[in-house]
This record gives C-alpha cells, structure tokens and sequence, in this order.
C-alpha cells in the first residue's frame, strides 16, 4: 500500500500570507528554531483503536489528538497505513511558525474553523478534521474568538516517550487502602476558604505580592500581572512553611513565564514524586487587559493552594510537589516545559494530578477523571477518594487533550485531569464574564477533597506524628472536654508516653491518651472548669526515641481553648432608631423605620415595630423596590471583639432579591470588615416568604479584633428589582473570659491577658497586645515554627495595664524574618500565654 501524494497547496498559501520575503529565517519569534520543527506531518485516525495500539504497529508518533495520533516521517505513516489506520495526506509545515494543534469543546458553535476568516488574523489552518485541526501562525494563535473554544497545545518536536516511571509500590494498587490518617486531612478541606481563594486571584479581592496592594484583572500569561501572579503563588507557599519553593522558568514566543513549584520532600523514598497542579493563567478575547479566569482556572490553582497548605503538615514516604503552572492557555507551554525536563533529569514520577476548572457545576455534580487506559490505576484512586470522602458522581474519561496533565502522558508518566463535567457548557468559559459569582463552595470543596486523598494515598501518609483538630471555645463549664487525637507511629511506643497536657496558667496537668477504637485513635478528657483560658498538648515518645509533638514546638506553642459565658457584643433591634448605623452609596434608600408592607416587604416587624430595610416606605422612585443600577450599604458601628472568641452573628430577614447571574445582574452581600461572608445565588432568584432567622460563624474574621464592622450591601443592574433587605434584632456575641484561674494555688485572682496582635497576619510589622492586673516582671518574646526563640521584646519589670508593642518583623539579631507562622509567649511569675500569628512582607 503507497502513502497518498503530498499536497503543498497549504505551505504555497502560507508562504504567501506570512513569508513575503526570505523563507530562509531560522526563529521568527516563537522560540522554535526550523531544526527543532518537522518538516511534515500525516494524522492517524484512530477509528475506536487506542493510542497503545498505535504504538504498537511501530510508529514513532510525535502528537496526538484524543482520536488520532501525528507522525512526522514517511516510514511511520507507512505502518500505521500497514496496520489499516487510515492517514491523511502529508501536510507540509511553513519554516519558523508556530504549529499548533487544536480540538473544538464538545457543543462548541466553532468546531470547524473558518479558513478564510481565520487566514487575515495571521492564522492558518493546514488540516483539519471533525473537531480536530492544525494550524500555523507566528507565535502563539492569536486570543480569537474562533479558537477561545479550542484546546491547544503547541506541536511537540520529538516523539513521545512510553516509558514510564517504575511500577507503584503493590500496596498502592488498590484504591480502597486509604489510610485513616486521610480523613483527618480531608476533612480541614473548607469551601469558604477556597471561594475566597480564588476572589483573590480572580480580582474580586485584592492581595498584597511584595508588600506591595495588587488587584488581579487578568492573568494572561504574557502581561505583568501575571509575573505578580506567579510571585503571589511563590508568597503563598512560603507564608504556608515550605522551606523549598521555586520558579521554574521558561519562554516562548518572546514571553518569559515561569511555573511555582512548592516541594514537600519524601520521608522513607524522596526520590519518588507525586504532582498536584493547575494552571495559573487565564484568557479572555481581551486577555491582556481583563481575564478574571475565576473558574479557568483561579478554582483549581486554589485547590492546589490548600491542599499544599493541608498536606504541609504532615509526612509521606514520597516527595509531593505543588505546581502552578502558566503558559497553559497559549498551548500548554509551561507544563511542557516541566514535564520535557523532568524525563531529561530522569525524574521517578509515579502520578501527576491536575485541576482545571473545577468550581462550576450545571445538575450533574459530576467530574471527569480524564487520562489512558495505562494510567487507569490512579485514575481509579481518584474515582474511589470520590466515592468515599465526596458525594460526586464521576466519568472515566480514557481520551486526553487540552490541559497540563497531556504533556505529562507524553513524557511517558502517569497522569490525569480532574475536570467538571459540564464544563462545555459553561456560559463563560474564556470569556470576561467569567468571575467569582459562578463558583459553588460546596462543589469546588469536593473536588479538592478528592484530589487531596488521591495525592496523600499516592504518596503515602508516612511519620510519627499526631493529627488534631484544636477544642473550641465553650460556654460548658461541666465538662469533660474530649481531646481526640490520631498517632501515625513508625514504632512501639513508650509505655505511659501517650499524653494530653495541660494547665490552666498554673501547674501542668498529665492525662495518658487511651484507645477510642478506630486504629491509632486516643483520647483523653480535661475536666470541667468554672472558667478562663486551658492550654495543652500532646506528646509520644517511641521506641526509637522519636518524639511526637502537637503542636510541633510544644509546649513553648500549644492549643488553648477558653471556657467563658457567651457575652452579647451588639445587640439592635432599631427601636430606638438607628443605634449609630450608617448607611451611603449609589441611590441609597435605606431607611430605619416601621415597614408598610409594600411588594415583598414585610408588613411587620420581626419582633417590636421598626426594623431596618432598603425603601421600607415607598421612598424611591421603584416604590419598596430597590433601585435600578444601585450599589448601596447599611454598615454597622465597629463592635469590640478584641476579647472575644467564638463570636457569632444572627439576624432576621426578609430579602428578596433577583438571581445575580455571575454577578452580572443583582445581589445582596454581607461583608465583615470589607470580606464577603454570604451573597445571594446566582442560578435563582431569592424570596423569603416570612422572616427567616439568620445565623453566621464570624470566629475566623471577628475573634480578637478590637473594630468588627458589618456591612449589608444591595446592588443591581438597570432592569427588574424586588424588594431588598429587611433586618431586624441584628445580635452579635461572642465568648469573653472573665478571670484566669491558678490552680496551682487554688486561687481565683486575675492574671495577666496576651491579647491578639493587630493585624494578623502582619505585613513588615504587626502590634503585640497584653494587660497586667498587677505591675509584674514579664518576658515577651517570639518563636518559629520550629520553637526556636527569635525575638525577644520585653524582658522586665511593667506597670499595670495595657501594653502596646511594635514588632518589626526582625530578629534578635537585627535580620528580617522569613514569611510565616510565628508563636509569641507572655510569660509571667504565675502564668504563660501563647498565641499564633502569621508574618508577611
């Protein structure tokens, strides 16, 4: 059987739109030079065969699309043709463009391109065939609307490499085997945390990079916001703890980018490594100017975020490294890059997992776990965590294109991606539409849970370590308070070693850890208390003489809980008018009074008879409605919580608002302190039928600050309102201890507070706080991570009351410290305190 004849149609147009002068140049502009590019291609259709079949037959394959495979010499097509897989023409390829290949999304209105419209924006397309294509221009194809539908993924140079990485350990091939100790880390996985997350690389927030404010409008790889992008990731791994965090550079097309790699060393086999990454950059028609990319893909960098923040507190036999790569939307240029380099280093990869957007869902809450048929093995690790950790459905998907985990395949090593499954259908998908008011918590939460029990079970959950969720705040003065504690040991342990410790600021309490049950559980229970502030940790000693500690550097840093009555902090029922409630913005009518009832206002008061709301009495021009195109706020005085803990916020309501559609339409907001804490859906419009109590944990944005601001916000679009808010008996609380007790000498007299620093985290600096009941001599100092004392700031004799003091962020030593968590001690004649803070720059 002879090959069909060449046809040079093509690279005769080409020569004529791109090359008017010499064909001889050897680079224009992409990095490629002519050596490194083919000379021809022929595509394989692989007709329901598989890629391991084609490879089978001989053929060097350099490319491939889901189904179908690109060699690029006569004698590989002439095997494939022998092996009866149909071959198309050969394909000639213009000297130094760049060559990309390209697949239409499924239901996409361009899965065939336009030839003619496409040849004037410099691009050309050389084959195509159903949704696949291959194109040529120079540089990068062009951020068009025609190809935004397109995965693409620039033309490799060599074939690729089917030699994998050396077999898991056999204990790893059943997915079922999950280790105890991962549900401890599944379940720190927090919806709320990764929706903010992905605000503040999607520009709904804004972050600091370099001590500098920045907020993120785009992320496009070849523009100066995603270089602060990449240093943002870089910032975020190091404030976690990571001691090895690195950019991985590259270039292409005249654009130097460059990939963030955190590393996790292996404890047992560091030289075997497991990947979790995602790609940092967006795209947009407008991608230079405005790409929010806030679920393409700020929703799976942020799951790649926090599960380094997650897994970074514990061992594993293997090495983990946290990749945000960039360069993805161009043709997958940074992946590429890592995964050439590392099968030149000989690099023992035994999984790679990748997230690309994963933070929108339609009904199916479904994902695809999309790789090959040899990578089926992880791939199932995935779909089981799924089962077990998560209530997501999932689709084996045996046919890879268009995101990071492809390059990974074709350097020979294990790889999959996580994908929604309906993403085909997100309404805005590479478009500027696509911001924070898409994401759902609960789904995002899921996926990333899954992904992190692929990678630890992968990886191995390895040391001696204790894992523990720290006891809450409490009102309960009876006890007992239940410390349930995990312990992955690597030995036996010391008889009697097993302890919880702890004191309430006088002598130190021992209690031995016993059994619950559930293999390597313990428990030990601290008896009630009348009140005040009880400090502990756990400790175990084994065999070998390793010690494990929780928190790690105990007992200079531990846990501490308070037992205190829960004390009202703002209490409003608007009875008496306004009670120092502001309210401003655009086409504010926000009024404190007596409702009348007017469309979908209450005819009443919750409790007594005025409430707060927008347009209780037919004030605006919309009659009880909220205004067209408003943006208007009610925002409570600031509320000291600087004592509190465990504060709370509840309210009634009577909200009726229309759906936000991405943000793009109406909602309502709460926000504290500037951070959203609730917004109304953005798939339905919200109406409460009656008044409906309200309650919010506030512990992780209000406890400890001494200005706690509530803002109620209403915004809307230039057409259809409802009626707004309705607030009524607006009640924040929060747990306030009113002494410390010496138990040491049965005393019930007031020791000395170390109150939260202010701000935390700290930027250069931060405020350290404390009070004395008494003058007494005091030592206030710093500590790492580790319980290496750093600083020390007040070493003596002080007078009663408030003590205010400036930390710089140095050392003893005049150095400045590294980003991270930090531990300081006020340590009197009767009592030490410990509180935890974070350091930025």
């Amino acid at each position: 059987m002879r090959l069909p004849p060449t046809s040079r149609s093509i690279i005769l147009l080409l020569a004529l739109v791109f090359l008017p002068g010499s064909s001889s140049a050897q680079t224009i502009g992409t990095g490629i030079s002519v050596s490194a590019t083919p000379e021809r291609l022929w595509v394989g259709s692989l007709d329901g065969r598989s890629l391991e079949q084609a490879l089978s037959t001989g053929a060097r394959v350099l490319d491939r699309f889901p189904d179908g495979v690109i060699v690029a010499d006569e004698a590989s097509a002439q095997r494939l043709l022998d092996a009866a897989i149909r071959v198309s023409p050969a394909i000639e390829l213009p000297v130094g463009l760049t060559v990309t290949i390209v697949r239409a999304r499924a239901g996409s209105v361009h899965e065939r391109l336009d030839v003619e419209a496409l040849r004037p924006q410099g691009v050309a397309v050389l084959w195509q065939a159903g949704r696949d294509a291959i194109v040529a221009s120079i540089g990068p194809p062009p951020e068009l609307e025609a190809l935004l539908r397109h995965d693409r993924k620039v033309l490799r140079t060599r074939p690729l490499r089917r030699t994998a990485a050396a077999a898991l350990p056999s204990d790893k091939a059943l997915a079922t085997s999950f280790s105890p100790l991962i549900q401890d880390m599944v379940d720190q996985v927090s919806g709320d945390t990764l929706i903010r997350d992905i605000g503040r690389l999607a520009g709904r927030y804004p972050v600091t990079v370099g001590g500098n404010p920045v907020t993120f409008m785009t992320r496009s790889t070849p523009t100066a916001q995603c270089d602060l992008a990449e240093q943002y990731a870089f910032e975020r791994f190091q404030a976690m703890g990571f001691t090895d965090v690195a950019y991985d550079p590259f270039s292409f097309s005249g654009t130097n980018a460059r990939n963030v790699v955190a590393t996790l060393p292996g404890v047992e086999t560091p030289e075997r490594i497991i990947i979790i990454g995602g790609h940092l950059d967006s795209t947009s028609p407008t991608a230079s100017t405005l790409a929010p990319g806030a679920n393409d893909n700020a929703s799976g960098s942020a799951g790649v975020l926090a599960i380094a923040a997650i897994l970074r507190q514990y061992s594993f036999r293997s090495t983990i490294r946290f990749i945000a790569f960039t360069g993805e939307e161009q043709g997958l240029y940074g992946s590429s890059h890592y995964a050439t380099a590392a099968a030149a280093r000989g690099d023992l990869i035994d999984g790679v997992v990748i997230f690309d957007m994963i933070g929108w869902k339609n009904a199916l809450s479904r994902i695809d776990i999309e790789g090959e048929t040899a990578w089926l093995p992880i791939m199932n690790v995935m779909d089981d965590a799924c089962a077990l950790y998560t209530s997501l459905d999932t689709q084996i998907q045996l046919a890879s294109s268009g995101s990071d985990h492809v390059p990974f395949q074709n350097e020979g090593f294990p790889a999959f991606l996580a994908i929604e499954s309906e993403y085909p259908s997100y309404p805005c998908y590479h478009r500027t539409c696509d911001t924070t008011g898409w994401n759902l918590p609960d789904f995002t939460a899921e996926v990333t849970r899954a992904g992190l029990a692929t990678v630890a079970h992968l990886a191995g959950p390895r040391g001696f370590y204790f894992t523990h969720t720290a006891l809450p705040s409490t009102e309960n003065t009876v006890g007992p308070y239940d410390a349930v504690a995990t312990l992955s040991t690597l030995g036996p342990l010391v008889a009697d070693s097993l302890t919880l410790n702890w004191s309430t600021g006088g002598a130190i309490n021992s209690a031995l850890l016993t059994p619950t049950g559930p293999p390597g559980q313990y428990h030990a229970l601290i008896p009630g208390q009348p009140g005040g502030t009880v400090r502990y940790w756990l400790s175990a000693r084994d065999s070998a003489g390793r010690l494990a500690l929780h928190p790690s550097g105990a007992p200079a840093t531990y846990h501490e809980f308070s037992i205190a009555p829960r004390e009202t902090l703002l209490v409003q029922g608007f009875e008496s008018g306004d009670g120092g409630w502001t309210h401003g913005g655009t086409k504010d009518d926000w009024q404190v009074g007596v409702p009348v009832g007017l469309f979908e206002d209450p005819a009443t008061a919750f409790s007594g008879t005025r409430i707060a709301g927008t347009d209780l009495t037919g004030l605006g021009s919309a009659l009880g409605r909220y205004e067209n195109v408003c943006n208007s706020w009610f925002e409570s005085p600031p509320v000291d919580c600087s004592q509190a803990t465990g504060v709370q916020l509840s309210f009634a309501r009577k909200l009726s608002v229309e759906r936000s559609n991405g943000g793009a339409w109406d909602y309502a907001r709460i926000l504290i302190n500037g951070t959203i804490l609730w917004e109304s859906p953005s798939a339905a419009n919200l109406n409460d039928p009656t008044w409906t109590p309200q309650s919010f944990d506030l512990s992780a944005l209000a406890d400890g600050n001494a200005a706690v601001r509530v803002r109620f916000t209403m915004k809307s679009d230039a057409s259809v309102t409802f009626g707004g808010w309705n607030l009524d008996d607006i009640l924040i609380t929060g747990l306030v201890p009113q002494s410390s007790v010496d138990v040491a000498s049965g005393g019930t007299f007031r020791t000395a507070r170390l109150l939260a620093n202010v701000p935390n985290p700290g930027r250069a600096s931060t405020t350290l706080r404390f009070e004395l009941p008494e003058a007494e001599r005091v030592s206030l100092a710093i500590y790492d991570i580790g319980g290496r004392r750093i600083r020390t700031l007040v070493d003596g004799l002080r007078q009663a009351g408030r003590h205010d003091v400036l930390w710089d962020g140095r050392t003893d030593a005049g150095e400045p410290s590294r980003v991270g968590v930090y531990f300081y001690r006020l340590t009197t004649d009767r009592a030490e305190q410990n509180r935890r803070m974070i350091l930025l720059r």
